[in-house]
């Protein structure tokens, strides 16, 4: 899928437009190659393919049900440090040692942040 895809879909603006979203967009990556963490056919999909768009919260959660795969902003769409370029949200995946309970009761969650599962969450 093409980025301007993926903007048609979400009626975004890919990354070095000069005009932000009055609705507090950020800048994220959507790799539409990464479906559910599926196993892709080809393992440079893991790294490669990150389109950079800008979105609001509204339609990053619409992508992430659709099972996409996200991160930050990479430059020639390859994720690895030497690419990134920037980002304007922090996620963080926890796969063990904490519960949802307890994340959900710590202040800095209840201040800042956002929680929730990915459609797949613990299915794989």
């Amino acid at each position: 899928m093409q980025l301007s895809i993926i903007n048609s879909m979400l009626g975004s603006k890919a990354i070095g437009s000069n005009s932000m979203s009055s609705d507090r967009a950020f800048w994220t990556s959507f790799n539409p190659i990464l479906i559910n963490k599926q196993k892709p056919d080809n393992l440079a999909h893991l790294a490669e393919g990150f389109q950079p768009i800008e979105v609001t919260l509204t339609q990053f959660e619409e992508t992430i049900k659709r099972g996409w795969a996200f991160s930050y902003v990479y430059k020639d769409e390859k994720r690895k440090a030497a690419n990134f370029v920037a980002t304007d949200f922090l996620a963080v995946d926890f796969d063990g040692g904490i519960t949802i309970e307890e994340c959900l009761a710590l202040d800095v969650v209840k201040k800042y942040a956002s929680l929730g599962n990915p459609p797949i969450c613990g299915a794989v």
